[in-house]
């Protein structure tokens, strides 16, 4: 059996967020990610006395003008007709601007998330747990996988949705890899 685990990922729960709690795992999967691998590499971030999952979507709320026809230039106006902090390429854009080496990723696989862990850095991907909860597409923030079952492990920002997230708290998730595939058998989110 082949399995791996990231350890020392600080949880962050959505449920605290200053800006949209219900609906800010993608900000909050992602500053787990930003904040264990800002660990790693000894970065520094200035968040201003905010949470780091606030900063994040303060940055893509506060966006110029002129980053706006930038991302619109390269993306379409599509990226602008929903929440800021709830669109991949503008999430990366900002996310990069703490890690250089964010990149939005339309296509995760199974085997990308191996060679993440692997390679010591998490993934931020998107789920569907409508089989299991109220909830349907989901951020969360993987952290390790069983080869042999293809289940992920992750921090789950919204809590346990196998308590249909009457459960709240910093216990790591045992996932089927099924819950994140997508119809082409993957699914999409930011890798580092």
């Amino acid at each position: 059996m082949t399995a791996k685990y990231l350890q020392s990922i600080e949880y962050f729960s959505q449920r605290d967020n200053k800006y949209n709690p219900s609906v800010a795992c993608f900000p909050t999967a992602t500053a787990m990610a930003i904040e264990y691998i800002a660990n790693q590499k000894e970065i520094d971030i200035d968040t201003g006395g905010l949470q780091l999952e606030d900063y994040i979507v303060k940055q893509c709320l506060d966006l110029t003008y002129a980053e706006k026809d930038r991302l619109v230039a390269v993306n379409g106006d599509w990226i602008l007709s929903s929440r800021p902090f709830q669109v991949i390429p503008i999430m990366a854009y900002v996310c990069k601007k703490i890690i250089p080496t964010t990149k939005e990723n339309w296509a995760i696989s199974f085997e990308d998330v191996k060679k993440s862990i692997d390679n010591n850095t998490p993934v931020v991907c998107l789920g569907d747990f409508s089989k299991m909860s109220y909830v349907k597409g989901h951020y969360n923030t993987i952290i390790g996988y069983n080869d042999q079952t293809k289940y992920v492990f992750t921090m789950d920002p919204w809590g346990n949705s196998y308590e249909n997230y009457r459960v709240q708290d910093d216990s790591n998730m045992y996932y089927s890899w099924n819950i994140f595939e997508r119809s082409s058998s993957n699914s999409y989110g930011i890798t580092f």
